[in-house]
């Protein structure tokens, strides 16, 4: 009995061993199976990560990168791969803050294509995406790709630029200026004129009162009014947001660059809704600053000759932004919009015990 049950234990522990190494060997297999997608750094060196903030209104091309399995070395994704794979994005936060997310070839190199919503918040958005990648033409077969975390808006004024209400640089990378920072610059100014800045460009106002404010600044050029006027001179002083003050300030644009050039004749016009209409300003050329008493800052042009007052330069209420084609290639079936649909659709049949045999192609 006792050689038995001896037995008995000998075969358990045997058969034990079995399986877990079994399980590794199957667990290790596993992983070998299984290529992986990637996205790389754009051209800029942005990573799309949960700390990553993109600015609203812009197209970001990450290269997509390959890892078969096995295999340590991500390479770039091939025509191949491209017709072979379908993409699919689920949105699971922070929809409203992007326009389109797919994988198409940008400049010979197939990419994950984000385009965030234009305009000019003064809240910080999460973002993020859970991303399928199907092999088409190996039996659908999945392969693991990365979830994508991110985030759209535009960061706050930095506190150690608060410090001094003569001159506060803001930052377009940090152009958000909150109730809170108004208030601290209020009480350093005693109540009187806090002077902001950034490049060739100052606006001295009070901002008692003030609520979160984009002061996100440009000296683009706005391409419209440039292929219109050919032959003009141009300068463009931007602020996109069109950030409104209770009380009128004044907005000095150094013009030093442009004084021999302009023959010392200014015209300035605001671009709002595809119009130019002009602007009262001054210009001391002793200081070499032009001047313009102004509530609301906007899209400045500042030129050489005179243009007819309220002229269309598009019709239609262009603001001034302008866009760039890419001649992308589009890859077929990215949306992300049959995969929420797709996997609603699963949830019920789950929810209802019931399992679906899908055929092979």
């Amino acid at each position: 009995m006792k050689k038995i049950i001896a037995m008995i234990l000998a075969l358990t522990t045997a058969a034990s061993l079995a399986v877990t190494a079994f399980a590794e060997t199957s667990d290790n297999n596993t992983e070998a199976k299984n290529a992986t997608i990637s996205f790389d750094k754009d051209a800029d060196g942005v990573e799309l990560n949960k700390d990553t903030v993109l600015t609203p209104g812009k197209t970001y091309y990450f290269p997509v990168k390959y890892t078969a399995a096995g295999s340590d070395t991500a390479e770039a994704l091939t025509s191949a791969q491209f017709n072979s794979f379908k993409f699919h994005f689920a949105n699971e936060e922070g929809k409203r803050s992007i326009d389109s997310i797919k994988v198409e070839k940008y400049k010979s190199v197939y990419s994950l294509a984000v385009k965030t919503k234009a305009g000019w918040p003064t809240t910080i958005s999460d973002v993020a995406y859970a991303v399928t990648v199907i092999d088409t033409k190996n039996t659908d077969a999945e392969i693991n790709a990365a979830s994508l975390n991110f985030q759209v808006g535009y960061k706050t004024i930095d506190e150690s630029a608060l410090k001094n209400p003569d001159y506060v640089t803001v930052n377009p990378s940090a152009p958000v200026i909150t109730e809170d920072n108004f208030n601290t610059l209020n009480d350093l100014a005693d109540g009187k004129e806090v002077t902001f800045a950034n490049g060739d460009w100052e606006f001295t106002v009070r901002v008692k009162g003030m609520k979160d404010t984009n002061m996100v600044s440009n000296q683009d050029d706005i391409d419209e009014i440039v292929e219109k006027f050919e032959g003009q001179e141009f300068k463009f002083v931007s602020f996109p947001g069109g950030p409104e003050f209770r009380t009128t300030g004044t907005l000095s644009i150094d013009v030093s660059s442009e004084m021999e050039d302009y023959a010392g004749k200014f015209f300035v016009y605001r671009y709002l809704n595809g119009k130019l209409t002009k602007v009262d300003a001054s210009v001391n050329a002793d200081d070499e600053l032009l001047t313009i008493k102004t509530k609301q800052l906007g899209r400045f042009v500042i030129t050489n000759k005179e243009i007819k007052d309220n002229t269309i330069v598009v019709e239609g209420g262009n603001n001034g932004s302008s866009s760039n084609g890419n001649g992308s290639e589009k890859n077929p079936d990215t949306g992300a919009n049959d995969f929420v649909g797709l996997a609603v659709a699963m949830a019920a049949v789950a929810a209802a015990g019931i399992v679906v045999a899908r055929k092979r192609k």
